[in-house]
């Protein structure tokens, strides 16, 4: 099991890595084009950029989730009813 949340763990920095190089690539396109605000490539990518803006809001949140879960687990482990890992 802890193998298996290793490897999911990974997975998503592997994810998020590719996907920061990704923007940041995008970026610089936009950037070397010389595009405007009326452009299509442009409103696309500051959408995007919102989008992973929001997302990285997401994870902040179900970080906090599930360290407030391990916390209750360790609380509810002093009195003998805790989760076992």
């Amino acid at each position: 099991m802890a193998n298996g949340v290793i490897q999911f763990i990974f997975v998503l920095v592997m994810v998020g890595i590719l996907g920061t190089v990704g923007l940041y690539m995008n970026e610089k396109v936009s950037d070397k084009a010389g595009l405007t605000a009326g452009d299509t490539y442009y409103n696309a990518s500051t959408n995007v950029v919102s989008t992973v803006e929001t997302g990285w809001d997401f994870t902040e949140i179900v970080i906090l989730a599930l360290a407030a879960g391990l916390i209750l687990s360790a609380i509810f482990a002093v009195f003998g009813g805790g989760v076992k890992m």
